[in-house]
């Protein structure tokens, strides 16, 4: 007997950081993954979340989910307070399916 295993769709999620204060891409890392921690509820798998790249001059990123974790991970950007190093916005710019869409589309700028 075989069993099918389905794999979760990638989804890329372009966003722009705006704060008081510059942010290196392990704090932003760790901000992202502490969110995403304080509101998982105990019976939810962890979802799989990647920082895959992030200007600090610019305060443009992207994220690698699966296209379940979409709505989410909005969510969480939504709920991100970073009281510690001032007033942290993080806003979604897009969602892609492709890594060329996403800079083609949404962050142009980020190179």
């Amino acid at each position: 007997m075989y069993l099918l295993i389905r794999t979760l769709k990638k989804r890329y999620v372009g966003f722009r950081l705006t704060s008081d204060r510059v942010h290196s891409r392990r704090e932003v890392s760790t901000l992202i993954l502490n969110e995403l921690y304080a509101m998982r509820s105990g019976h939810e798998k962890m979802m799989r979340v990647r920082l895959l790249g992030y200007d600090v001059e610019k305060g443009l990123g992207m994220l690698l989910c699966d296209h379940k974790s979409v709505d989410k991970i909005r969510g969480v950007f939504n709920n991100v307070q970073d009281e510690s190093h001032g007033k942290t916005i993080i806003h979604v710019m897009g969602v892609s399916g492709t890594i060329k869409a996403l800079k083609r589309k949404f962050l142009s700028e980020m190179g």
